[in-house]
């Protein structure tokens, strides 16, 4: 299912009104990570710091696959630099 500015073409990629396309291959990347965070407990998702030094408040560690999950996202596109 798709919003309402966006179309699937023939090849299985999404085209958005924002004229960007995201192709099946680019989904894939991302939507791999989908049954690693649903079967993850909300306390390994992100946690506090395990030092005691200098906590900063509203300072979390988050998983690793929480990392790849935003890594994956910049490298096929989804995140866009604003500069």
């Amino acid at each position: 299912m798709h919003s309402a500015n966006e179309s699937e073409a023939a090849n299985g990629s999404v085209n958005s009104t924002s004229g960007k396309t995201v192709s099946t291959e680019q989904m894939q990347t991302v939507l791999k990570f989908l049954p690693i965070f649903e079967n993850m407990k909300p306390d390994d998702f992100a946690r506090p710091p395990e030092t005691t030094e200098d906590y900063i408040v509203g300072h979390v560690q988050y998983h690793r696959a929480v990392y790849e999950f935003e890594r994956a996202c910049y490298e096929s596109g989804f995140v866009q630099s604003f500069d």
